[in-house]
């Protein structure tokens, strides 16, 4: 009977023992498989992030610039000089210069024209300036003056043009004078045209310039003056008067040329 007993019992305890060895194995089992799933994880997220393409944004490219064109100079289209003697034997030259703004998009401004006289040895007798305060695009005109030359005769006359300022963006658009003629009179002489404004602003002191050239084209006179009143969006006569006893036969060409004065600017300013 005890015999019996203590077989029961020895086979209990290996009975236990290798159920309890078993779950050590599972359990060691099972915490391998969890590593290994664990390893496995991390070597799928970084095999991801290594193959996602580093993203390349709009900002990494070079930005493009327009190139800048440089604006042409004002051009001298015609030039010339009278002499004249007037009552008192003084000699006296007025002088003429068209020019014309040869740009598309970009006013000149604040140009400075000189005119130098030289005699027939090429001795300086004068310079006479003028000023363009502001040339449109594409526009001509003309300045002129006129000087009394007690030091000799002038030969030749040399133009000079500098100073010019170029403006890009809104420019004012030009003034250009119609149904131009020369009218003869005893003691003065007109030579009268019609300035159409292109503005919804009154201009005022619109400058003038008129050149009359004889049948070879020599400048035989030339006159300024000024529009003081040219409403907006309206046509007005203008005209230049100078001394009736300068030739000026029948048929000669004449032309008017109306610009912006500096006084014309200041009036379009807004005072604050």
């Amino acid at each position: 009977m005890i015999a019996r007993m203590t077989c029961a019992l020895v086979v209990t305890i290996v009975a236990a023992l290798l159920i309890g060895c078993g779950a050590d194995r599972e359990a060691v089992s099972l915490e391998d498989d969890i590593a290994t799933s664990r390893v496995s994880i991390g070597t799928n997220v970084t095999q991801a992030t290594r193959d996602v393409p580093s993203p390349v944004g709009e900002a990494t490219r070079a930005p493009t610039s327009v190139p800048t064109v440089a604006p042409e100079r004002v051009r001298v289209v015609e030039s010339g000089y009278a002499q004249l003697t007037d009552s008192n034997g003084a000699i006296r030259t007025p002088w003429a210069v068209v020019l014309q703004n040869p740009n598309t998009s970009q006013q000149a401004l604040d140009t400075k024209i000189s005119a130098l006289f030289f005699d027939a040895g090429g001795v300086l007798l004068k310079t006479d300036t003028a000023y363009l305060n502001v040339l449109a695009p594409g526009q001509v005109t003309a300045v002129g003056s006129a000087y009394f030359s007690p030091g000799g005769n002038p030969a030749r006359m040399e133009v000079r043009v500098e100073g010019t300022r170029y403006q890009s963006g809104q420019s004012l658009p030009p003034l250009e004078a119609t149904e131009v003629a020369i009218a003869p009179g005893r003691f003065l002489t007109a030579v009268t045209g019609k300035i159409a404004s292109p503005l919804s602003t009154d201009l005022k002191d619109v400058s003038l310039t008129c050149i009359v050239s004889d049948a070879s084209g020599r400048y035989v006179a030339v006159g300024s003056a000024f529009l003081e009143l040219l409403p907006a969006m309206t046509t007005a006569v203008a005209s230049c008067i100078f001394d009736a006893r300068h030739d000026v036969s029948t048929g000669t060409r004449v032309a008017l040329f109306a610009n912006y004065s500096i006084l014309t600017l200041a009036a379009m300013t807004p005072t604050p």
